[in-house]
Parts: structure tokens; C-alpha cells; sequence
């Protein structure tokens, strides 16, 4: 085939690179409109591939991979801050005054 054939993995690569971007810039509500653009794209190649796209595959699953793992990268220092503000709204209570039971009385009576 052509190298025509090859564009559309092209293409794919070019939207992995953008949702690289998009983690990159935590802009993570374009991410879901994005990944619907890629899977209309993969739906719309042919079940074996062109030999010439294969430079083109190997770079987005290569991309792919950048992806899974900058994506945890995010998760695990969204988790690590969680953390911390747990921590501080523990030491914040620990400062708070202590209530009692809500029981209240007149020192007058």
C-alpha cells in the first residue's frame, strides 16, 4: 500500500501526542471528547494494517505506554496531596475546641 494508507496511523499518533498534552496541562475534561476522536479513528482502520505503518504503530504504542504512565504519575500525586490535606484537617481538629454535649445550663440557676 501506499503511503496514503499510512496517514490515518499518522494521524492516531497525532492524538496521542495531544492527549500527552492535554495531561501534561491537566486538562483532563478534553481528554474523554479526545480519546471518542481516537477510537472513531481506530474504528475506521483496516483490521491488518499497511507494512508501511508499521514506523507509525511502534511510535503510538510507544506514545500509549507515555500515557498510561503519565497518567499515574497524576494519580499518585493527586493521592500523595489528598494525604496531605487529610493530615492537616486532622492537625486543624486537633486545634478545634473541645464540645461538649450539647448540654447547656444558666450559672444563675
Amino acid at each position: 500500500m501506499s503511503d496514503r494508507a499510512a496517514d490515518p496511523y499518522q494521524e492516531l499518533a497525532a492524538l496521542i501526542v495531544r492527549e500527552l498534552q492535554l495531561i501534561d496541562e491537566r486538562r483532563f475534561d478534553e481528554l474523554l471528547s479526545l480519546k471518542q476522536a481516537r477510537a472513531a479513528l481506530q474504528s475506521s482502520l483496516p483490521a491488518t494494517p499497511p507494512g508501511s505503518a508499521g514506523p507509525a504503530l511502534e511510535r503510538c504504542m510507544l506514545l500509549h505506554k507515555r500515557v498510561d504512565i503519565e497518567l499515574q504519575r497524576v494519580r499518585e500525586g493527586v493521592l500523595m496531596e489528598l494525604g496531605e490535606l487529610r493530615r492537616a484537617q486532622r492537625a486543624a481538629d486537633g486545634y478545634a475546641p473541645v464540645r461538649r454535649n450539647g448540654r447547656r445550663f444558666a450559672a444563675s440557676a
